[in-house]
């Protein structure tokens, strides 16, 4: 089953670029999510990945971006 996560730019806040993702060369950020716990998390922007695989971007029913985690071979994080 494909991973997906809400992974849309507009859905987080205190985004830092921490790096790229060695095979994709895809920008990998540390964020929280607007209206969350407070947690962190370390992965991708879909505004990112649909540039560069757009196959692996989906628009959900709220008009908001999810990516297939699983298809980019790349894992979102709590850190």
């Amino acid at each position: 089953k494909a991973y997906t996560a809400f992974s849309d730019l507009r859905l987080k806040q205190n985004i830092e670029l921490v790096g790229r993702d060695e095979r994709t060369q895809l920008p990998l950020y540390e964020f929280e999510y607007i209206g969350g716990t407070g947690k962190r998390f370390l992965g991708v922007m879909a505004q990112d990945v649909e540039k560069r695989y757009p196959e692996m971007v989906f628009t959900m029913p709220d008009g908001y971006k999810a990516v297939n985690y699983a298809g980019l071979g790349i894992e979102m994080l709590e850190v």
